[in-house]
């Protein structure tokens, strides 16, 4: 459990992971993450989930709060510059996470179609810096130049 402070109150987080002690999925193939969203929702079927991928380094509690407080229907999140959703960065209720649960049962994988299906509301972010993406080895240097031009005062 972690515990992280939201304007002054404290909130216990669990992290679930969706192959607990190194198993293997049930699957003979690898969900990505649509595996992920499914274990958090297998671990408590009734739960609106907020969803965090781990590779977006600029993300702040401020830009996860935006995303509460524009919450609304089965699932919202960001839209990136190109009009894009971000599905790993959004929140998730137990209908949005059936739907999933049903596509990937037919063979869609994909986070996205959820969002198209279910008319899912995606926003744009206060800080289009909060969804850049890190996933390769210059990715990791851009972010370091960029985080030292932050730290300067750039």
């Amino acid at each position: 459990m972690l515990s992280i402070e939201i304007d002054g109150s404290s909130t216990l987080v669990q992290v679930i992971y969706d192959r607990p002690n190194g198993d293997t999925l049930d699957t003979e193939n690898d969900m990505g993450p649509a595996g992920g969203l499914l274990a958090a929702h297998r671990f408590d079927p009734q739960a609106t989930w907020l969803v965090v991928a781990c590779d977006y380094p600029f993300l702040s509690v401020s830009d996860l709060h935006h995303l509460q407080q524009e919450m609304a229907g089965p699932v919202t999140c960001f839209q990136n510059a190109d009009g894009f959703c971000e599905p790993l960065l959004g929140i998730w209720s137990p209908e949005a996470m059936h739907v999933l649960d049903q596509n990937v049962r037919k063979g869609d994988c994909g986070p996205k179609s959820v969002v198209r299906q279910c008319s899912g509301k995606t926003i744009r972010p206060r800080d289009d810096r909060c969804l850049f993406n890190m996933n390769t080895p210059a990715d990791l240097d851009m972010v370091l130049k960029l985080k030292d031009g932050l730290d300067s005062g750039m």
